[in-house]
């Protein structure tokens, strides 16, 4: 396969479609690919309450994971929690209105609590990685932050 040269992406339009690698080469070029592949996280934060205490707490969470537990199993988990959350809102509170019981709504911030960073420090603790990770990674998030408004909302409404 011939990758472009040419530092511009360009967009795949109906012409290029027919061949894909040259649809892939034209849309990402050497550099860009050269910047993909030496891509690392460096994330920075400052913030006293990360650094003294959420930083302390995620690092001893990663370590309860043996290093051949890779990416995904702690993401799965973490995933899992939050549906279960919405699952049980659904159960409890099948129309959002009304209380449920006590202990749901200690449940829904324990679900978002207890593995939000473990997955991304275990997939770099497990040299496991990767740019693609990170933007899955980071979808399932904001997938988790509408689960959250529902199992929030439902505490509220």
């Amino acid at each position: 396969m011939k990758l472009s040269t040419d530092t511009t992406p360009v967009l795949l339009s109906k012409a290029n479609r027919k061949n894909p690698d040259e649809a892939r080469a034209e849309c990402v070029s050497l550099e860009a690919l050269e910047h993909l592949k030496s891509y690392q996280y460096r994330g920075v934060d400052k913030s006293p309450i990360s650094n003294y205490i959420l930083r302390p707490y995620w690092n001893a969470v990663t370590q309860l994971f043996p290093l051949w537990v890779a990416y995904l199993p702690p993401f799965s988990l973490r995933g899992r929690f939050v549906l279960l959350d919405l699952l049980f809102a659904f159960i409890w509170i099948p129309d959002l209105v009304g209380p449920g019981p006590r202990w749901l709504y200690w449940a829904f911030p324990a679900g978002l609590w207890l593995y939000n960073n473990v997955d991304g420090k275990q997939a770099r603790r497990t040299k496991s990685s990767s740019p693609l990770g990170e933007l899955f990674d980071h979808g399932i998030d904001s997938l988790n932050c509408l689960f959250g408004i529902v199992s929030f909302g439902s505490a509220y409404v």
